[in-house]
Parts: structure tokens; sequence; C-alpha cells
């Protein structure tokens, strides 16, 4: 289902309070270290193995995987 988008509707982080904006940034990057960890679990890859293979620290892939730290766009590209 598609919504329609007005050219004057607008949405950004300023619309949402700092707390809520918080709570949503960790939520989002527990579930994708859960789903991270459940991925590289279930594939038989050690954390040293893929951060090997994507050219990352063990203890980066750690923060990632514990939603500790945002994963940027590119190095996501290189985990899928």
């Amino acid at each position: 289902m598609q919504f329609p988008i007005s050219p004057s509707a607008s949405l950004s982080c300023t619309d949402v309070p700092p707390a809520q904006t918080q709570m949503w940034s960790n939520d989002i990057c527990e579930q994708f270290g859960k789903r991270l960890r459940q991925l590289r679990t279930t594939r038989g890859l050690s954390e040293e193995d893929l951060a090997y293979s994507v050219g990352m620290d063990i203890s980066h892939l750690s923060e990632l995987e514990n939603g500790k730290k945002e994963p940027c766009l590119r190095k996501m590209k290189e985990l899928a």
C-alpha cells in the first residue's frame, strides 16, 4: 500500500524529540546487530572470519552485533 506524500510534507529527525530519536536509533542498532549475528552464525562464520572478509576490526564487528555502533551504508553493503 502506498501513501501519497504531499510536496509540503516532510519528515526529519528534528521533528522527533531527542530522547525518542535516541531510543529509535538504539532499537534499530540492536535489531541490526541481532540479525547480523544470526546470519553470521547460521553461515558458520566466526567474528574473525567475517571481520576479515569485509576489512573490519573484530572489535568493531562485535560492537555492531551488540548494538553499540551504528553501521554506515558502505559497511552494510559489504556485510550484505
